[in-house]
């Protein structure tokens, strides 16, 4: 059974709550669920890592195209690396009081928002004998060729992580990297340019 398909059994089952998002122009009010953290792969076009993605590709490497395991750690080591005074603070309040906040993934398992606290939460699995689950919003949509589709989890990410989480800030060159990757997206009639102006007041 794929990922997909053991995600879809999952969102079938109670919620463990829910999350209110503001999701393809409207508030919507989404069930979360517990899921097994090897159903869920890191986000490889997430805001948050946009400049170490693209200095591993002139360096001659893809995310996509490398062992799945060494992706996942090599994100992972990204992240954790990008603010560890915090990360280590987040880590213990996890360890203590679990995961408080529940993050937003795909359909596939892709995640569109929380790849910090995923990461966090694979750590504790590493050093616990009890493997934590991970909360999550579970989205029909996935990130795929579809450039509507792709728009509307990136506008979401965007929404949910740099407009909005400033507690662990993402650096002025990750900001920089999405407002030009919206802006293509305005060259190609999709987003109105006032609609990138407010994203990032």
């Amino acid at each position: 059974m794929t990922p997909k398909e053991q995600l879809k059994k999952i969102k079938e089952k109670k919620p463990g709550g829910t999350k209110t998002i503001m999701y393809q122009g409207k508030n919507q009010t989404l069930p979360w669920h517990e899921i097994p953290v090897n159903l869920l792969k890191y986000n490889y076009v997430n805001g948050r890592i946009a400049s170490n993605t693209k200095e591993f590709k002139q360096l001659g490497k893809d995310l996509n195209h490398i062992d799945p395991k060494e992706a996942k750690k090599t994100v992972g080591d990204w992240l954790w690396n990008k603010s560890v005074p915090a990360n280590k603070k987040t880590l213990e309040d996890l360890r203590k009081n679990n995961q408080i906040e529940a993050g937003v993934v795909t359909s596939d398992g892709i995640i569109v928002d929380g790849n910090r606290r995923f990461m966090l939460t694979c750590r504790l699995n590493g050093e616990d004998a009890n493997q934590r689950l991970f909360k999550a919003v579970i989205l029909d949509e996935t990130y795929s060729d579809n450039k509507n589709d792709s728009l509307q989890l990136k506008l979401l990410e965007t929404k949910l992580q740099i407009t909005k989480d400033e507690k662990v800030n993402y650096d002025p060159i990750e900001k920089y990297i999405r407002i030009k990757e919206f802006i293509e997206y305005h060259k190609e009639g999709q987003l109105k340019k006032e609609s990138v102006i407010d994203l990032f007041n």
